[in-house]
């Protein structure tokens, strides 16, 4: 355990300095921040990603520059750094030490992220009862090597900050923060910005939608670690969700998340996958595109060395 924080206070430091050659020379300190991640990287993680990486910023005019100006431009240090050693190191490095070891002895495929669900009902006593269900899946699921987490709370904000117990409780995991909204006011906001560990995901707006708009420059203002996610149904067709995916980058996030519906078909999923894919291998916009249950499909088999 020693070693393992020795290793992340040198990888935390190097970070540090690596976004502040971003700064001074951005093209440069890409590279050397790439270069980085690609020497500390667990062997799959360095062979499927790290070696793309540096490969597309062998381009001067690769969209990747862009993408990670964007983030060290709208985003605080210290989340860029929090959130992304919790997710590079703790888990993708450290973690999934620990997930092979369980699925070379039980033979059972690992899951390398957990999702909970919280339905704050506002009544005081069963929303600590539930935050002391989703604390304990955490415990137990951290001794197996999983230091990531998707959270989707209830139809409120007003009970949303009871959940953000669980970010200050758990400052070595990394948290996705799904809202089901997109219409947040600026105290709110303000409440989410205290915690560096989480990446706050809200549902992309439709056209002219002022309010969502308003949520946009609140969370770019405030420098909180913020990307959005849309739902798609195989009856709208790939055209359609071209054109909605167009729509959202008139104002691009930093990453949108592409999440389908229970009833889309594995074969159109698969064909909205490899669009992204094919997208991130040679990028026309300045937002990092994420086919979410294909994307998680491919760490896994990552992590497995499959």
């Amino acid at each position: 355990m020693e070693l393992r924080k020795l290793n992340r206070n040198m990888i935390e430091l190097a970070v540090t300095q690596g976004i502040r050659e971003i700064r001074q020379d951005p093209n440069r300190g890409m590279r050397r921040l790439a270069d980085l991640a690609q020497h500390f990287a667990e062997k799959n993680f360095h062979d499927s990603v790290f070696l793309k990486i540096q490969a597309a910023l062998l381009k001067k005019d690769s969209r990747y520059y862009q993408m990670i100006r964007n983030i060290i431009n709208q985003v605080d240090e210290n989340a860029i750094r929090c959130f992304g050693m919790n997710l590079g190191y703790n888990s993708w490095t450290c973690g999934i030490t620990t997930l092979r070891e369980i699925w070379k002895k039980t033979g059972k495929e690992p899951d390398w992220y957990c999702e909970l669900y919280y339905d704050g009902s506002g009544d005081s006593e069963n929303d600590q009862g539930n935050l002391k269900k989703l604390e304990s899946v955490i415990d137990q699921k951290k001794k197996e090597g999983v230091y990531c987490y998707f959270l989707y709370p209830g139809d409120s904000f007003e009970h949303c900050p009871n959940l953000v117990f669980l970010l200050s409780h758990f400052p070595d995991c990394a948290f996705f923060w799904f809202f089901r909204e997109n219409h947040l006011t600026e105290p709110q906001i303000k409440v989410l910005k205290r915690h560096t560990n989480c990446m706050y995901l809200f549902p992309a707006p439709e056209e002219k939608d002022r309010e969502a708009e308003k949520t946009v420059y609140l969370f770019r203002k405030h420098r909180i670690l913020h990307s959005m996610y849309m739902t798609y149904k195989e009856e709208d067709g790939m055209e359609l969700l071209q054109k909605r995916v167009e729509q959202v980058m008139k104002n691009p996030p930093l990453a949108l998340v592409l999440k389908a519906e229970e009833s889309v078909s594995e074969a159109f999923q698969k064909k909205c996958a490899e669009k992204v894919w094919a997208e991130r291998n040679s990028p026309h916009c300045d937002t990092f595109l994420i086919e979410m249950e294909a994307d998680n499909r491919k760490i896994l088999d990552m992590i497995l060395g499959r």
